[in-house]
C-alpha cells in the first residue's frame, strides 16, 4: 500500500513540473502576448535587459521590473490594464 501511495505521488509530482506553461515571450492563438516576457535592447551589439513583467490579453498586468543599462533594478512598476 505504502509503494502505491509514493508512485502516486510521484506521478503527480512529475505531471505538475512538466504541466507548468510558464515559458519566455509568447503570444496566444489571436497574436496577444501573455504571460512573462524579458524585454531586451541591443546597446552596441550588447543584449541587455531592460524590462520584464507578465502580459495579459497584450497588456502589461502587476508588478514589472524596469533595469539600468549597467543590470541593476531601476525601478519596480504596477500596472493593472495596461495602465500604471
Amino acid at each position: 500500500m505504502r509503494a502505491i501511495q509514493l508512485i502516486n505521488v510521484f506521478v503527480f509530482g512529475c505531471l505538475t513540473a512538466f504541466s507548468q506553461n510558464d515559458t519566455l515571450n509568447q503570444s496566444g492563438a489571436d497574436g496577444l502576448r501573455e504571460g512573462y516576457w524579458k524585454i531586451y535592447t541591443d546597446l552596441n551589439g550588447k543584449k541587455l535587459l531592460t524590462e520584464e513583467g507578465r502580459y495579459l490579453k497584450n497588456k502589461k498586468t502587476g508588478k514589472w521590473t524596469e533595469y539600468f543599462e549597467n543590470g541593476n533594478v531601476k525601478c519596480y512598476v504596477e500596472f493593472k490594464n495596461g495602465t500604471r
